[in-house]
């Protein structure tokens, strides 16, 4: 007796064990695999040639609420999001309109036109933390893309006021400091400004020296 009431015991555990395996490998067959494809076309419409340099660099953080409602400010008219911003916001100088002149009777460098620092670039990091449509008042690709912009403007407005451009300035002054040294040493001097009288253009002909076409 005892031996049946054993044999049947481990018949009974056998059974209970193929069927969970079966459940499990069944559960798994029936489980639709996801197939998804991306397709992307990058294409190149510009080409800009820029002259402008970094001088320094700076990393802000902010948090951003919004909130917005039609008529009542009650639930279900309300739509609110949390939007949590970094940006690294790079200041520098565009060098378009700089100009160099070089006086080599007199051996001296002029720079014109060294223009005042400005931000070169925000490279914005924005993410979402909270994003609470109402029933009534959801948000839709307008809207995202204005705070967005928002949040991008509050880091341009935030960077305008920080150390960022005096940091540029006395970035710019220690460069010209370096270069007026170099000139210096090969027999230079380095003027800011506009020479008070016209420099040669040593490729130039002088007009007494220009020669009369023979016919």
């Amino acid at each position: 007796m005892a031996k049946f009431l054993g044999t049947l015991l481990a018949i009974i555990i056998g059974v209970l064990i193929g069927g969970y395996f079966m459940h499990q490998m069944t559960d798994i067959n029936l489980k639709p695999e996801i197939h998804s494809e991306e397709e992307s076309q990058v294409i190149l419409e510009k080409i800009k040639k820029v002259f402008k340099i970094v001088v320094v660099e700076g990393e802000f953080a902010d948090v951003f609420r919004y909130q917005d409602f039609y008529g009542w400010d009650l639930p279900g008219f309300r739509k609110t999001a949390i939007l949590k911003v970094k940006a690294k916001v790079s200041v520098g100088y565009d060098l378009e309109q700089l100009k160099i002149k070089f006086d080599h009777t007199n051996r001296i460098i002029y720079i014109e036109n060294l223009p005042e620092p400005e931000i070169i670039a925000i490279d914005p990091d924005i993410s979402y933390f909270d994003l609470d449509d109402g029933i009534f008042n959801t948000f839709d690709e307008k809207t995202l893309t204005k705070l967005n912009k928002t949040a991008k403007d509050t880091i341009r407005s935030t960077a305008l006021k920080s150390s960022l451009i005096p940091a540029a300035r006395s970035q710019a002054i220690e460069m010209l400091d370096m270069i007026t040294g170099v000139a210096r040493e090969s027999g230079w001097k380095v003027e800011m400004g506009t020479p008070e009288v016209p420099i040669d253009d040593p490729t130039k002909e002088p007009e007494n020296e220009r020669r009369i076409p023979v016919n």
